[in-house]
C-alpha cells in the first residue's frame, strides 16, 4: 500500500512541474531551389526556379519568380534564359545557344535581392547504345473476373566507354483522351550505372501490370539516358520519396546548387516506340 502511494505522489509531482515551453525557434532565409537539365538532344531548356520553404515555417514564401537573371555558360559564350509566364519557367532555345558534347557548363542565378547560386554540370558525350529492346504482353482475366494486362520490357545496352556512366529507364504510356490530342505519362522507370555491367552490357527488365486496363503495345514508348551523375542522383533519391507513407524513412533528395538547393544536370537520350 505504501509502495502504491508513493508511485501515486511521485506521479503527481512531475504533472504539477509541467509548464509550457516557450521557445523562441531560430528564423530562416528562404533559399534558391533550381531544378535544370541540359541535353543537346532536344529543342530548348527549361529551369524551374523558385524559393523554398523556411526551416521551423509553415507558409510557403511569396517572393516573385519571374525577376530572377539566369544565366549558362561554357567559359567562354554566356547566354540569358528568358521566363515564360505561360508556363512559369524559364527558357532557353538551343537554336541560339548549341550545347556542345563533352563540355561543362555553368549555371547562375542571381536575385535581386542579392541571393545567387551556382552549380555545375557536364555533358555526357556518348548517345546510348541500345543492342535491343523488345516489349511482351498478355492479356488474361484472372479468378476475380478482373481484367489483367501485363507488359515486360526487356533492353540491353552496350557501354564501351571508360568513363563511369549513369543510366536512367523511362517507360512512358500515351493516351489519346481526344482525336489528334495525346497524354504521355510515366509509367515505370529504373536506373543503372557500371556496376550493373556484366560482359560489357547493362541488361534491364521491368514488368508492368495493370488491371481492368485495356492498354496497346503501340502506345507504349521508352526513353534511355546516358545523364551526368547530378542527374542521376537527383532523380534516384527523388523517386526514393515514399510520398504519402508517414512510416518511411526519410530520404534526402541530393542537390548540387551552392548557396541553394535543387539539381542542375545533363544527358543524351534516345527513345524507342513500340
Amino acid at each position: 500500500m505504501k509502495k502504491i502511494l508513493f508511485l501515486f505522489l511521485l506521479a503527481l509531482s512531475l504533472f504539477s512541474c509541467e509548464q509550457d515551453a516557450d521557445i523562441k525557434l531560430p528564423e530562416t532565409d528562404p533559399k534558391l531551389v533550381v531544378s535544370c537539365f541540359i541535353s543537346p538532344d532536344v529543342d530548348s531548356v527549361m529551369a524551374f526556379i523558385d524559393w523554398s520553404r523556411p526551416v521551423f515555417s509553415s507558409e510557403d514564401v511569396e517572393r516573385p519568380n519571374d525577376n530572377l537573371e539566369v544565366s549558362i555558360t561554357d567559359g567562354s559564350n554566356e547566354a540569358f534564359f528568358q521566363y515564360d509566364f505561360n508556363i512559369g519557367q524559364y527558357v532557353l532555345s538551343l537554336a541560339e545557344y548549341p550545347l556542345a558534347l563533352g563540355v561543362e557548363y555553368t549555371l547562375r542565378v542571381k536575385a535581386p535581392t542579392g541571393e545567387e547560386v551556382v552549380a555545375q554540370t557536364t555533358i555526357p558525350a556518348e548517345l546510348p547504345l541500345i543492342e535491343s529492346a523488345t516489349l511482351d504482353s498478355s492479356n488474361y482475366v484472372n479468378n476475380f473476373g478482373e481484367e489483367i494486362n501485363e507488359f515486360i520490357y526487356k533492353t540491353t545496352l552496350r557501354d564501351n566507354s571508360s568513363d563511369f556512366q549513369y543510366y536512367r529507364f523511362i517507360y512512358y504510356n500515351e493516351d489519346f483522351w481526344f482525336p489528334g490530342e495525346s497524354y504521355s505519362y510515366i509509367e515505370g522507370q529504373n536506373y543503372r550505372d557500371d556496376e550493373s555491367l556484366v560482359d560489357g552490357k547493362i541488361y534491364v527488365e521491368e514488368n508492368i501490370t495493370y488491371y481492368g486496363y485495356n492498354g496497346a503495345v503501340s502506345n507504349k514508348r521508352l526513353a534511355v539516358l546516358n545523364c551526368s551523375e547530378s542527374y542521376y542522383r537527383y532523380h534516384k533519391t527523388l523517386q526514393n520519396q515514399n510520398f504519402g507513407n508517414p512510416f518511411a524513412e526519410p530520404t534526402i533528395v541530393y542537390s548540387n546548387i551552392e548557396g541553394g538547393l535543387g539539381a542542375f544536370g545533363a544527358y543524351r537520350m534516345v527513345e524507342v516506340a513500340y
